[in-house]
């Protein structure tokens, strides 16, 4: 079994309900299959063209997407996944992978460059002409829209010293493909025969990481990864069913997130709603306006309304997002506070990437007054989600836990309880590195997680690959970058990165502790602390806010936020080392593509920001 074998089973279950609306257009589950069919057989014709001309070498192939959310898409990373894998008749192992498409050509070459250097240390030779016989071949297959960042991409990836071949094909539309039924039959008994269990062990996808820290990984996630992380979001509390309909272009398919939560639909028979385009070129990134003009709509009159017709079984009734999201479409959604527009058909909201500051929640909850808001903890390593938290339920009248009160403890905030095939653990550190021991209650440590959703390892094109399963020192347990500390009923509390942490006159201050309690100012939206370098105490505790509704239009450092946020801090409680000494208000926050905020950015526009007097404090 493979992951891709969820469209299959589904397509028999479910044939003809509908998988895909995409505007005037519908594709049902028997329809999707068939296409999915015929997008094997193009991927083979791609692959067979760029690797017919080379002959006694073993051959590595990836084939990559670049493209937006579309049905297309989808059902293209389904086919490359269910082909992919070693071909030993054939000489050559097929790779998937996904390319973020918010990176410049230059980001997009590192991922998939060979890295000469590596080459040389894994053969063991100095002379790049010596190395052993393998030929890499990538072919980037690309939207439209992006054919020139893919081209410039290739040029990058043919300067490279290795020998390497790089194609860019246009991918086609559903309505372009032809059956090669013979091609196909003629390949597939070519592959290498393995057993079930081995092959929901074997890689099926490629995903990058955001790269907040260290810049983006190649995460190696298996079939079964992505299968019972699908599977995990069809319990509670999100409880995705045949009724769910999930708007395709909140979070796109190259994030784990993203790509879990479309097969979690596909796999219980749901829909898949991609918002019509009439014609127009649709922005690179989310978009908050076509959202909401493609969402059922009810007035303040109580009267329905939908400017683009959409029918009752096209309703989005489920959105993925992340916070960056929810700030969005509440800034679009202010112009149409005068007909009090809300939108009671959304069910679930399921929020990734970080928590919802209180501001935020209170727009989720103005937006979409009916809608369940599930909170997530994930990371691509893990598959996708590691834990959840509902963090509001209209239907139940209970407050979620959300904070610890307990004297010494750190102001986490609750990530929530996870899945039964998870096994979640906080490991106590030393000098960077976790310690083999289960840290007690509420004692801060780096979360780890173990079991069958974790990834194979890391992908270093061109030299040994990281496997998490030989590293005997962690004993099968992903240790990830992330603080945190589990309460007596197994919840788990996030703390932040474990390079998040300030270090000021001696004292450590764990970043998110500041941030949990500077965002229940009435008047902060968004939020992020920091350091930066100081005479005095080494590292002072800076933050960056950007006010409620934008009211603030300009960037500059103030001491009169400074002594208000203070102020505040102290009222919350906040150890007074902990209180910020320096407040600099933003129009915004540099964020990447999942919404966190990049604080390496955030300390250099603050840096730059004009000075005020030094503080006594």
């Amino acid at each position: 079994m493979k992951a891709s074998s969820i469209l299959e089973r589904s397509s028999t279950i479910y044939s003809d309900e509908y998988l895909f609306w995409c505007g005037n257009e519908s594709v049902t589950y028997k329809k999707a299959f068939h296409l999915y069919e015929q997008y094997k057989l193009w991927i083979w014709r791609g692959i067979q063209s760029a690797i017919q001309k080379i002959e006694g070498q073993h051959v590595e192939i990836v084939v990559t997407f670049l493209s937006r959310n579309t049905p297309e898409l989808l059902l293209f990373i389904l086919a490359c996944i269910d082909i992919s894998g070693s071909y030993e008749n054939g000489g050559f192992h097929i790779y998937t992978a996904m390319l973020n498409i918010r990176w410049s050509a230059t980001e997009m070459a590192q991922a998939l460059k060979i890295n000469a250097e590596d080459y040389i240390n894994q053969s063991g030779m100095n002379n790049i002409a010596q190395r052993p016989g393998t030929h890499h071949v990538t072919l980037i297959l690309c939207e439209d829209n992006f054919l020139k960042v893919a081209r410039d991409t290739r040029t990058l990836i043919l300067s490279d010293s290795i020998q390497h071949e790089t194609t860019v094909e246009v991918l086609p539309t559903m309505f372009q493909m032809e059956s090669r039924k013979r091609t196909f039959e003629v390949m597939t008994r070519n592959h290498t025969e393995i057993s079930s269990r081995d092959q929901l062990n074997r890689e099926a996808i490629i995903l990058f990481t955001s790269g907040t820290t260290s810049g983006p990984k190649g995460v190696r996630l298996s079939h079964l990864s992505l299968i019972l992380q699908a599977m995990a979001k069809t319990s509670s509390p999100c409880g995705y069913n045949v009724e769910s309909r999930i708007m395709g272009n909140c979070v796109p398919f190259f994030h784990v997130g993203g790509l879990s939560s479309a097969l979690a639909v596909m796999a219980i028979g749901g829909a898949l709603v991609f918002p019509a385009n009439n014609g127009k070129e649709s922005s690179v990134g989310f978009d908050p306006k076509q959202l909401l003009q493609s969402m059922r709509q009810i007035d303040g009159d109580g009267c329905e309304s939908n400017e683009k017709g959409i029918e009752e079984r096209k309703d989005i009734n489920t959105l993925v997002v992340v916070p960056a999201m929810i700030h969005s479409l509440w800034y679009e959604y202010q112009s149409l506070q005068k007909q009090k527009i809300s939108y009671p058909y959304v069910q679930l909201l399921l929020v990734g990437g970080q928590n919802l500051t209180i501001p935020q929640l209170r727009y989720s909850k103005t937006m979409f007054p009916r809608a369940r808001i599930v909170q997530t903890y994930a990371c691509t390593e893990a598959g996708s989600s590691i834990t959840f938290a509902t963090v509001h339920d209209p239907d139940v009248n209970t407050i979620p836990r959300n904070k610890i009160t307990r004297k010494g403890v750190p102001n986490g905030s609750f990530a929530g309880m996870p899945p039964v095939h998870i096994q979640i653990k906080i490991f106590p550190m030393v000098d960077g590195k976790a310690i083999m021991t289960n840290a007690p209650h509420y004692q801060v440590g780096l979360i780890g997680t173990r079991g069958p959703h974790t990834m194979n390892g890391y992908w270093n094109r061109g030299g040994q690959e990281c496997n998490l399963q030989s590293d005997t020192n962690y004993k099968g347990w992903l240790i990830t970058n992330d603080l945190g500390y589990l309460d007596e009923k197994g919840g788990l509390y996030f703390c932040g990165r474990s390079n998040d942490v300030i270090r000021t006159g001696g004292e450590s201050v764990f970043a998110p502790e500041v941030e949990n309690t500077l965002v229940q100012h009435p008047q902060v939206d968004k939020c992020a602390a920091f350091a930066l370098e100081d005479e005095k105490f080494g590292e002072s505790v800076c933050a960056a806010i950007v006010s409620v509704a934008g009211k603030i239009k300009s960037s500059f450092e103030s001491m009169q936020w400074r002594d208000e946020l203070r102020s505040f801090c102290a009222q919350k409680d906040l150890a007074g080392y902990k209180r910020p000494r320096r407040v600099f208000i933003l129009k915004d926050l540099p964020q990447n593509s999942s919404g966190k905020v990049l604080k390496n950015e955030l300390k250099i526009v603050c840096e730059g920001l004009k000075s005020i007097p030094k503080s006594r404090l």
